[in-house]
């Protein structure tokens, strides 16, 4: 014999003892259980943060020169919905049970063939052309393994067809400080990329070797690089707060070779401070 779920067995005792007595309060739970889950979508209130922040890198990957720029923070969620100015616009979710996914829309500011405020680049790739801002999608996974180490995926798509191509990310984080005003987070990192992306950003064509000082160069598709991380949040009171991530990376596989790469190691790093409401 099929047994009955709760809700259908309520309902079958119901209609057996109370007949149609019983309609209203069942309609009233159905609009609570309604209720119930749009509430999980929608969410039942907006949670906001606004800041500013600075970050500091190689001027494109690979480069030996630094610089660096101010961050706007802006972030706003609610139940799934999220738009900040790390992850861009999307939607999230998360099981009981520790399974993370989100599904967002951003924006790759691309490579420019001299020095920039506003985007990667340097005089240095004069003659190599700019590689084309675009926008991409970003699928990111995650599961907790145990309530300290989780492990993550995430893949970028460019959405226009276009040179950028598709990177792909791979790596596990363990949260090794976790107290009420601190939070301290380590993480590690493989990441690979399509045979465009990895041209576009590491390869030199004919043409493009004509036009610069490099050598013509194809790495094809496959890992170029590895990276450690460590991200630290500080809560002052339970409005202000401020974020450090610190990354340490080195180029590498498929793309090692490239003749653009002055120097595959390097540091970059994000501060910033901000306001939730």
């Amino acid at each position: 014999m099929k047994k009955l779920s709760a809700y259908a067995l309520r309902r079958s005792v119901a209609q057996v003892f109370y007949g149609s007595v019983m309609s209203l309060p069942l309609a009233l739970q159905a609009q609570a259980e309604t209720a119930a889950i749009t509430d999980s979508i929608f969410g039942g209130e907006t949670q906001a943060s606004v800041g500013v922040g600075v970050a500091g890198g190689p001027r494109y990957m690979g480069s030996k020169d630094y610089r660096s720029v101010p961050v706007p923070v802006l972030s706003l969620s609610r139940g799934i919905f999220f738009v900040d100015t790390y992850r861009g616009l999307g939607l999230q979710w998360q099981s009981p049970s520790g399974f993370y996914i989100s599904q967002s829309f951003f924006y790759d500011a691309g490579r420019d063939d001299r020095n920039s405020d506003f985007r990667p680049g340097a005089n240095r790739l004069s003659g190599m052309g700019e590689v084309d801002s675009t926008a991409t999608s970003i699928l990111y996974l995650s599961q907790q393994l145990t309530p300290w180490l989780s492990v993550n995926g995430e893949a970028e798509f460019a959405l226009d067809g276009g040179e950028r191509g598709t990177r792909y990310r791979a790596g596990l984080e363990a949260t090794v400080l976790n107290q009420s005003r601190d939070i301290i987070v380590l993480g590690l990192d493989v990441r690979a990329a399509d045979h465009r992306y990895n041209q576009a950003y590491f390869g030199v064509t004919g043409q493009q070797s004509q036009q610069s000082r490099f050598t013509a160069f194809t790495p094809g598709g496959g890992l170029n690089q590895y990276a450690l991380n460590a991200n630290w949040t500080h809560k002052f009171d339970e409005n202000w707060s401020t974020y450090v991530l610190v990354t340490a990376s080195e180029l590498g596989g498929k793309v090692e070779d490239s003749p653009l790469i002055e120097r595959k190691g390097a540091l970059s790093a994000v501060t910033s401070i901000s306001y939730t409401f």
